[in-house]
Order: C-alpha cells, then structure tokens, then sequence
C-alpha cells in the first residue's frame, strides 16, 4: 500500500492519486517495461546466425542472454541505494542512457566478447535501474487500484512481447541483423520519453481532510450504537477515541538531522530480510525458474 503524508498541522492527508496523471505513468512504464524485457526473445533471432559464423551459436546466445540477466537482477541491489537518495525519474533516466547506449554499440558488434559488454553489461546495468524505478513509479501513483493498473500493464507489456519475435523475423528479411538492430535501437529510445514522464509523486497528491475521517468515524460508531441498542445488545466501540484525537491535534515533532541520516543509512543497509529462510526459499525458487526460463526462451 502507498503511504499517507501528513502535513505539518495535521489537518489533512496526502494520498496517492489513484487516477489521473497516474494512468500516464502507468502507459510510461509498458513500453519502459517490454523494452527492456521482451528483446530477449528475439535475440538468437538478430544475432544468433552472426555469432555462429565464429562461435557455437547456442553457447554464445546463452553466455550473452546470462549476463544480461544476471545484471539486471544484480543491478536491482544497487537501484534501492539509489531510489533511497534520488527520485525514481532520475534513476530510470540513467538507466535509459545505459540501456540505449548499449543498443548503439551492439549494432556495430565484431565479437562475442564485444557483444556480452555491449549487450549483456551495459544494457543489463541499464535494465536493473529501468525496471525497479518504472515499478516504484507506480506503487507511489497508485493504492486502491494498484492491482488493476499492475494487471492493465503486465497484460499490454505480455502482447507486445508476443509480436516481438514476428516483427524481429520480417525486419531481418528486408534489413539484416545489422538495420534490424539499429531500428530497434531507434524504439528503444523511447524508454528516455518514458523515464521523463515519471514525475513526482508529490505534484500530484491529493488532499483528503483529516476532520472528515474523524466525523465520518463518529457517525458510524453512533450508528452502530443505536442499533445495538434497538436490539438490546452489549457492543464495544471501535473508534480509538486516542488515537483519533492525537491524529488530528496539532503536534510539532523536532527532528534530529543526525538522527534522520542514520535512519536513512539504515534504510538503505537494511537486509534484515535475509534472516528469513522462506524469503530465501522463495527467492531460490524464483531465480533459476526466471534464469531458466530466459535460457530456453533465448535459444
């Protein structure tokens, strides 16, 4: 769930709008999202014949594919340092640059060797700052209909990989490995147009007064009391008469500077969940079905 923001004198929320400009991140972040996902189906396609000529083709599809994956999954450790200390619009920005880059000197490939830095390293580092930020994006837009924004999404960014491998086969027929990547190349600059649409959230939050929770609250519990009472009933309250009155009493907190910075660090550092072993066995179990999976998929 995104969280609520509190001003200063506690008379009103900010809330996650929910609508709005929210649906443009969520048409920003497909294209982010199948860019730096769906090309992975095709890349035997594009160089498969060419690394042939020097290589084994399945061993060399497979070292490239692996790296690539491997970086970007990596990569991701890296991304939560920084979404900690920048937005997630600067941070999918460089990661833009890294991604596009990366397609540009692909193009111009001589090797294997050339291709798994061009390709697997720079378009993987670019690709674990993509993903993670685009995905933070969204999380901070949306709360109650975050999983039908997810589901919208995950659905366009499936169909679009679906035609990835067509359209890769009649660019081949009529350009060659060579033109098919540098007008992929060209696509794919359309993760930056994207990466600069993720705004911060903060400029579009919603207002949502404090005081009307309290007596929409009030009035419920009223409500609830009068009908036990019609039907003779013992009913315990459930407002917190506590807590609803410290959340709308005007509260001044003094932060301490160096106190925040601490926490920050701690935020950053923190991998408390690695001590749980269900995370571990999770974790496991996803990363060599995904490795898996992008192998056979790439071959």
């Amino acid at each position: 769930m995104a969280s609520e923001i509190l001003n200063k004198s506690d008379k009103y929320k900010l809330l996650p709008p929910d609508g709005g400009y929210a649906h443009v991140i969520n048409i920003a972040a497909t294209p982010i999202l199948t860019i730096t996902l769906a090309p992975i189906s095709s890349f035997a396609l594009i160089f498969g014949p060419y690394l042939s000529q020097y290589h084994d083709e399945t061993s060399s599809i497979t070292i490239v594919t692996s790296v690539y994956v491997s970086l970007l999954h990596l990569t991701g450790l890296l991304a939560n340092c920084f979404l900690q200390k920048l937005s997630y619009r600067t941070v999918a920005l460089i990661g833009a640059v890294l991604h596009f880059s990366g397609n540009v000197m692909s193009i111009f490939t001589v090797d294997l060797i050339f291709l798994t830095v061009s390709y697997g390293v720079i378009q993987g580092l670019g690709a674990g700052l993509l993903i993670p930020s685009s995905l933070s994006a969204i999380n901070a837009y949306y709360n109650v209909k975050k999983p039908t924004a997810m589901a919208i999404g995950q659905t366009m960014v499936a169909l679009l990989s679906s035609a990835y491998p067509e359209f890769t086969r009649i660019l081949l027929e009529n350009y060659g490995f060579r033109g098919t990547q540098a007008i992929f190349t060209a696509i794919n600059l359309h993760i930056v147009v994207g990466s600069l649409l993720l705004q911060p959230v903060e400029k579009h939050l919603k207002r949502k007064s404090i005081v009307d929770d309290m007596v929409a609250a009030i009035a419920s519990e009223v409500q609830h009391f009068l009908d036990c009472s019609e039907n003779h009933l013992s009913c315990p309250s459930r407002v917190n008469l506590v807590e609803t009155n410290s959340s709308t009493s005007n509260i001044v907190i003094q932060n301490n500077e160096e106190d925040e910075e601490e926490i920050n660090n701690i935020k950053i550092l923190d991998c408390t969940v690695l001590k749980d072993a269900w995370y571990w066995n999770i974790s496991i179990g996803l990363a060599v079905s995904f490795i898996s999976e992008t192998n056979f998929m790439a071959i």
